[in-house]
């Protein structure tokens, strides 16, 4: 499967709408200010822990305009890593949870608390806890995704994680697993690719020119687009969402 490079057409910005392009920046910048406020509780000593995406707020706030948000299978299910807090911030949780979540308040939604900054979890959105070890997120999509491909709703899982964790066994059995010839799941994975690792550097463990050609060996239809440009991630993201809603198989973005 050939992975494709996205250029769409900066002059008409993609045939998105004024109102679409002022609501995509407006939720960026919420996101941003809330990731710089979550830092300053944190070096304020009103937090134990501070873990975060500030500056992938491009990719992340189509991403989740772009989920169909509700509670069970007739719905995307949505497992998302710790540099999520755009995502739900476009697909409309209240910034305050966030605060709660960091600063271990009862009032926090997702877990009462009892875990990170970040780890969030709303059942009413399908967004299943995001946990602590890195990429087992992508095997625990494929669970989701079988009780889709049941149902026949055109719904999709979503999948998200970053570059250094694909090294993880976890992010190579969604790629066998997802694209089994007569069993394909409908299931979007993707990698935000900063070149960042916890503690390893992309360079560092990465032969391939693109995390995405992985998916080429599975005949997974892929494609590599520029994270930073919000416009060419909504786009690509959005055609990938038809793709799987309409074949019922697997697609994989790298940003």
């Amino acid at each position: 499967m050939t992975t494709k490079k996205s250029n769409p057409n900066s002059s008409d910005f993609g045939g998105l709408s004024k109102e679409l392009l002022l609501k995509i920046h407006d939720l960026m910048v919420k996101s941003r200010v809330l990731e710089e406020r979550l830092i300053k509780i944190y070096k304020a000593g009103d937090a134990y822990f501070w873990i975060g995406g500030p500056g992938e707020e491009a990719w992340s706030v189509p991403l989740g305009l772009l989920a169909k948000k509700g509670q069970g299978p007739d719905y995307d299910y949505l497992h998302l890593h710790y540099r999520c807090t755009p995502t739900l911030i476009a697909m409309g949780m209240p910034m305050i949870d966030s605060i709660r979540l960091i600063m271990n308040k009862s009032t926090d939604p997702s877990t009462g608390g009892r875990n990170f900054s970040n780890h969030y979890a709303f059942p009413k959105m399908n967004v299943v806890p995001v946990t602590s070890p890195i990429e087992v997120q992508y095997v625990m999509a494929l669970g989701t995704a079988h009780v889709q491909k049941r149902n026949n709703k055109k719904t999709i899982s979503i999948v998200t994680g970053g570059d250094a964790g694909t090294a993880e066994g976890d992010f190579a059995s969604s790629l066998i697993w997802s694209s089994r010839k007569g069993q394909e799941l409908p299931i979007l994975l993707t990698v935000q690719n900063n070149k960042w690792g916890i503690s390893t550097a992309y360079e560092g463990q990465h032969g391939e020119t693109n995390i995405a050609d992985r998916a080429k060996a599975f005949n997974i239809r892929s494609r590599v687009v520029n994270g930073n440009d919000p416009i060419e991630s909504y786009l690509a993201i959005q055609e990938e969402m038809n793709y799987i809603r309409e074949t019922g198989k697997p697609s994989f973005i790298e940003a």
